[in-house]
């Protein structure tokens, strides 16, 4: 079983930021004629829309990048219970 503790998904974070941030600079040369008074409400928009985008993204990445630096091993003899030991 996987049970993360606590503050293990901080890492995830900072991948959801750097694809924000991404995004955002995108947009920010790619639209560039949106009238000045509509730039806040519309980039405020895109960032939070972007943020729960990538949300999970960034979490499963965030494993993915974990089990890559230090992937699990099986524990012992496992016996009938299966390959991995709880």
């Amino acid at each position: 079983m996987f049970y993360p503790e606590a503050g293990y998904y901080t890492g995830s974070i900072y991948i959801n930021y750097a694809a924000c941030v991404v995004v955002m600079t995108i947009a920010l040369f790619v639209l560039r004629g949106i009238p000045e008074r509509l730039e806040l409400l519309f980039f405020s928009t895109l960032a939070a829309l972007a943020a729960l985008a990538f949300f999970h993204h960034s979490r499963s990445l965030w494993i993915t990048f974990d089990f890559w630096m230090n992937p699990w091993k099986p524990v012992g003899n496992a016996g009938s219970k299966g390959a991995w030991s709880d």
